[in-house]
């Protein structure tokens, strides 16, 4: 496994954090470097942006299945 697909999981890994219900921020206060040396979006963004849309689905999907619908496609795709 190359070093871009180790730092993009430690990255979904916080996403699954914040997915559970953890803060962002406290997320990446535990690691500051957190996908440092991946191309794109910055790790802070895409934690932040999906706490947002998974309220979103709470509200549209009160039982959890959107949030979770999301989540899982994503464990999915990068755990393979």
């Amino acid at each position: 496994m190359n070093q871009n697909s180790t730092e993009a999981k430690k990255v979904i890994l916080a996403l699954k954090r914040v997915h559970e219900g953890e803060e962002p921020e406290e997320v990446l206060n535990e690691n500051a470097q957190l996908g440092k040396s991946l191309q794109g979006y910055a790790p802070d963004l895409i934690l932040k942006v999906y706490k947002w849309i998974w309220g979103q689905e709470d509200c549209n999907y009160p039982n959890g299945e959107g949030r979770n619908m999301s989540m899982n496609a994503i464990m999915e795709e990068i755990f393979r």
